[in-house]
């Protein structure tokens, strides 16, 4: 069997040994610490990221973009900012649901996006 940590060939003591020694063991376990430390932070950059970029938007700017979508104003910024969804999403979902319009130019009743 192969160590996870090294690459070097060993003989299992039993069935879930998956290092060669207790140093690649020590290793393995360090590196995962390192690997979420550094996950951690990517994920806390992102999110600062996407709220500069939310913030920066104008209130025409989430009007049109909840338009295209289908939403009012207020359902289109929750599914943004609370559920994490992204415009691409929403307008993907938008057009396979594309509900006819009336001859006047108005969805149909009942329609909440």
């Amino acid at each position: 069997m192969k160590c996870e940590t090294c690459g070097e060939e060993f003989k299992p003591k039993n069935s879930g040994q998956k290092y060669c020694s207790r140093e690649c063991g020590h290793k393995a376990v360090s590196q995962s610490y390192e690997l979420a430390r550094i996950q951690k932070a990517a994920n806390e950059a992102t999110a600062r990221a996407l709220a500069k970029a939310i913030h920066k938007r104008t209130l025409a700017d989430w009007e049109r973009e909840a338009a295209d979508c289908n939403m009012d104003y207020g359902t289109y910024r929750a599914q943004i900012e609370v559920f994490g969804k992204t415009y691409e999403e929403l307008k993907a979902t938008a057009d396979r649901r594309q509900v006819p319009k009336h001859a006047h130019g108005h969805r149909g009743i009942g329609h909440l996006g």
